[in-house]
């Protein structure tokens, strides 16, 4: 069963399994939102919610913005379930720079630099994924940090994205301050059949396509229907539906092939022809086929059907916090159907793998009798004698680093506290087998008054090369959440 790219002319894959923030969808209002909250974070004073359910593009959104930030504010960007209020001041004071305070109270050291950050006419930003999933406590902290304000200027402007569980959880009396505090709510509607349609057609074209409408009208609706707006699904299907066009010998996508991918569960919306099912195809390709695609079928839509889109990170990867350190927005070209096509941003293809490395409790370091850490493809990584150890390389990289331009870039694969030590042994191994080994780095850093340990890739001496270096990892390091820093943020 051979590949449909180039079946259809296509350089890349147009409907991966991960999000893909090296294009953006700006149809069903996603570019107006886009364009809103640069302006509310750059002019507004007021915490803002963007809330969808799953599938509906929070983080490629999410990732977007912090993209479009670049150059205007200091952003720094929380996709972890587990932070504690502690890890939070612990991570702001990493990003921002804040010098540890002797004793007490961290509060007034990090007002302090965020007034600086004022002071020098620029927006310090909080964007915070999946806030859904964090404690109470934590969501309390981020209510607090709201109120930070100088004048009526809000120091740290603050955007959360979650499902719509997160209205619920703030009601909680310890939550007032945050319920109290979202002014702005921005909300990300499924997309609907016409959004499905163009959708379907601006991802072709950007993977490449320049042929007419690949799926019937019967087809793309159909994929709405049982989608629910949800982008996840709508890749499963469309993916499963090329390669069954492929496997056919046609260069269409009718509900046959759609039927073939969900074992018969796909049925023709009402007040559509669908194409008559007589084809000339040959014997020998449809056996092969037929014969693949109706075994898994069945299988693939209970595992289509029961996924989100939107999947959880790593647990403590990438450290919790990531931070725009590009120096220019980004920019878009417009392709035919009206939607712009975006560099990839300080995350690009920054999809979650649903499963974790296998890691000890957050206070402690993993134990001799701990089961081996599992690489981000779900493989337990395998011990090589010839390999570097990640202590090694931590000692190996620290003249590396300290000769480094400030103004130089590189990708930050992980960072975690020094108790997680398991993740980022797990991300490190899973570097040496999937990037040039020579280009792994890693290192230890205080500078938050906390020890945290990180796994950098690259060297990069502009920010769009190291964007396009990040679009280019390979897919199974997306799941980690990569993105862009600078240099001078290790200093």
């Amino acid at each position: 069963m051979g590949t449909y790219l180039d079946h259809f002319g296509l350089r890349e894959e147009p409907f991966p399994s991960t999000p893909d923030c090296s294009v953006f969808f700006t149809g069903a209002r996603r570019g107006e939102m886009l364009d809103a909250l640069v302006h509310l974070i750059t002019h507004g004073d007021g915490p803002a919610w963007v809330c969808g359910e799953e599938g509906s593009g929070k983080t490629t959104l999410c990732r977007m913005l912090l993209e479009r930030l670049a150059g205007q504010a200091d952003s720094v960007f929380i996709a972890s379930h587990s932070l504690s209020p502690a890890d939070l001041q612990a991570v702001l004071a990493e990003e921002f720079r804040v010098p540890a305070p002797v004793a007490g109270d961290p509060l007034p050291a990090l007002r302090k630099r965020l007034v600086e950050i004022y002071l020098n006419g620029r927006q310090a930003v909080l964007l915070v994924d999946e806030a859904q999933a964090l404690s109470a406590e934590t969501l309390a902290a981020i209510g607090e940090l709201s109120d930070l304000e100088i004048g009526q200027q809000k120091l740290l402007r603050i955007v959360l994205f979650s499902t719509p569980a997160l209205g619920q959880r703030s009601q909680q009396p310890e939550l007032r301050a945050l319920r109290e505090s979202l002014r702005h709510k921005f909300e990300l509607q499924a997309l609907d059949r016409e959004d499905v349609a163009a959708y379907l057609m601006f991802r072709l074209r950007a993977a490449g396509y320049r042929g007419a409408d690949l799926f019937t009208p019967a087809a793309s609706q159909s994929i709405a229907d049982a989608a629910h707006g949800s982008i996840g699904k709508i890749h499963v299907l469309a993916d499963r539906a090329l390669q069954a066009s492929c496997d056919l010998g046609v260069r269409l996508v009718d509900l046959r092939e759609l039927r073939q991918v969900t074992g018969g569960r796909i049925s023709a919306p009402s007040g559509l022809a669908v194409l008559p099912p007589a084809r000339s195809v040959p014997a020998t390709r449809v056996g092969i086929g037929l014969l693949a695609l109706l075994v898994g079928g069945a299988l693939l839509f209970h595992l289509w059907s029961g996924s989100g889109t939107d999947a959880q990170p790593l647990a403590s990867a990438p450290g919790a916090a990531a931070s725009a350190a590009d120096s220019s927005p980004a920019t878009g070209a417009e392709n035919t159907d009206g939607s712009a096509r975006e560099s990839a941003n300080a995350d690009a293809r920054g999809a979650s793998a649903s499963t974790s490395p296998s890691s000890p409790p957050a206070d402690g370091p993993a134990s001799a009798t701990s089961p081996r850490p599992q690489a981000v493809d779900g493989s337990v990584a395998k011990p090589a004698a010839t390999r570097v150890t990640l202590e090694e390389r931590i000692a190996g990289s620290e003249e590396w680093i300290r000769q480094l331009p400030d103004s130089h870039y590189f990708i930050q694969l992980v960072r975690t506290s020094a108790g997680d030590r398991a993740t980022a042994e797990a991300v490190f191994a899973d570097a040496l087998r999937q990037l040039d080994p020579a280009k792994v780095h890693a290192y230890r850093s205080a500078l938050s008054g906390r020890e945290r340990i990180g796994v950098i890739y690259g060297d990069y001496a502009t920010a769009g090369e190291a964007r396009q270096a990040l679009a280019d990892l390979p897919p199974l390091i997306w799941g980690i959440r990569p993105y862009v820093r600078e240099v001078r943020q290790l200093r």
